[in-house]
């Protein structure tokens, strides 16, 4: 049963590069906050029913909305966002989905002894609250400049790049020079041709594609999904019983917490050491719990000390494997430069909930003692503690540097062939670093870049006729 409302999710990360693509992105928003709506009224029905089947589908429906949140939500703080603040605007989508968790977590704490048919018809309604907000507010923000432009709508892309942008930047004429580079980056990369799903298997961008999937992949088998499912069980076999849900509060507050610090230290240290100090303290933690915990037995321990480690252990696993989480999403979205951002990221969203259909199939028959399991209790860390350490690895080795570059730079940053430990200082020359130039406020770098392209276009100051005064009031705007 948990893990049939992860093909939901699947299924709505897939539908998102296409749902985006025909409407926009915030039609794209009205129609997962209707999604979930129903998906609700479905589950709340159940109380009339008693029907198990019934109350799958609201879920699988509930996560189609989901599917489609994740991706639309990354794509447009991704698109939206200047190049030196994107980690902490794309990343913020995972702080929610942390803050979810939290939530999920206290309303179960709370409602855990409830008898009654409220201990969980509170907890289903209260997702009303989510796509309520979403009706009430998507009319206050603008559409992706991006998508704009895609479809040929320029003066609707100004104005609602100059919405998102500093009035500084609307007057210094930032956000129009802005338009003009993003414009000329869409016509290098084919205008309106978005790409095809095998060209993610071509060329240059399956090495993108890897890189990607590899990413959720780690998301998963580094554990996260393991201790977020499964902690409470080991909580109880370890004999803790009721206090089993205030371990599980605890862990999911300091998700939030986790993904707080890293989005706010993205833009500042880069993506590349959340992935290699995360694998690595994930190595270490589920190490313990599966050296000190249980096997196949549910009997708890006795020793508090070891007790006390596995705890621990848990929950700092839960908040460095957090870190992996936000890598794939933000990363994912980067990864696709102009052409292929959507559907990279669909696509990896699809393993993603693969290998959640896997983890929460198999690891039950892993842990569990009863007849016809494996019984590994705790050992069954071990197949997530080895990842782990592979992602260090890969953190090392692979995982490219994107903190500061626009979204257009990407497509440089690979046709150059680097290797990933030198993508953050490599100097590119392209429209792209025009783009992230005017996004970071750097004058000199613009000026730089336009004398490298060439005669630049005649401003009305560049004109013969123009004067003295018009020359230094440009310089000053500049």
């Amino acid at each position: 049963m948990n893990s049939i409302p992860f093909a939901g999710q699947a299924l709505g990360a897939f539908l998102s590069s296409f749902v985006v693509d025909w409407f926009g992105y915030k039609p794209t928003m009205i129609i997962l906050a209707l999604i979930q709506i129903v998906a609700v009224i479905v589950e709340l029905t159940c109380v009339y029913t008693s029907s198990w089947g019934q109350f799958t589908v609201g879920r699988f429906l509930a996560y189609v909305s989901t599917g489609l949140a994740e991706m639309a939500v990354t794509h447009y703080n991704g698109e939206a966002s200047p190049a030196s603040s994107r980690g902490l605007l794309a990343g913020s989508m995972l702080l929610f989905n942390a803050l979810g968790n939290l939530w999920g977590a206290g309303m179960s704490r709370a409602y855990a002894t409830e008898p009654l048919d409220k201990g969980w018809i509170v907890p289903q309604a209260v997702q009303f609250i989510p796509p309520g907000l979403i009706l009430l507010f998507i009319w206050f923000t603008p559409e992706s400049p991006r998508w704009l432009i895609l479809y040929g709508k320029r003066d609707q892309a100004l104005a609602a790049l100059n919405r998102l942008r500093p009035q500084k930047d609307v007057d210094n004429g930032f956000t129009e020079r802005e338009i003009d580079a993003i414009e000329q980056s869409l016509q290098e990369a084919g205008g309106l041709d978005q790409g095809r799903w095998l060209d993610l298997f071509r060329g240059n961008m399956l090495r993108r594609t890897w890189i990607a999937w590899s990413l959720f992949v780690f998301l998963q088998f580094t554990g996260i999904q393991f201790v977020n499912s499964y902690g409470a069980t080991f909580y109880v076999a370890e004999g803790l019983k009721a206090n089993s849900f205030t371990y599980i509060v605890i862990g999911s507050a300091l998700q939030v917490v986790s993904c707080l610090f890293q989005i706010f230290m993205y833009d500042h240290i880069g993506r590349r050491p959340f992935a290699i100090f995360g694998g690595f303290f994930c190595f270490i933690f589920l190490t313990v719990v599966s050296s000190l915990g249980n096997g196949g037995s549910a009997k708890p321990t006795g020793d508090s000390t070891t007790v006390n480690a596995i705890i621990a252990s848990i929950i700092l696993t839960q908040f460095f494997g957090r870190w992996s989480v936000t890598n794939a999403f933000v990363i994912g979205g980067e990864i696709g430069g102009v052409k292929m951002r959507k559907k990279i990221l669909a696509s990896g969203g699809v393993v993603n909930m693969c290998c959640a259909i896997l983890i929460t199939s198999a690891v039950p028959y892993l842990m569990n003692s009863t007849p016809g399991s494996a019984g590994l209790g705790a050992r069954v860390g071990w197949f997530f503690a080895v990842p782990s350490f592979i992602l260090f690895i890969f953190g090392l080795f692979v995982i490219p540097e994107f903190k500061g570059r626009s979204l257009e730079e990407v497509d440089e940053l690979f046709e150059a062939r680097l290797p990933a430990w030198r993508f953050a200082s490599y100097q590119t020359q392209g429209t792209g670093a025009k783009i992230a130039a005017l996004q970071n406020n750097d004058a000199e770098r613009v000026r730089k870049l336009s004398v490298s392209e060439g005669p630049p276009v005649m401003d009305p100051i560049d004109s013969p006729s123009a004067s003295i005064g018009d020359e230094k009031r440009f310089e000053e705007k500049v």
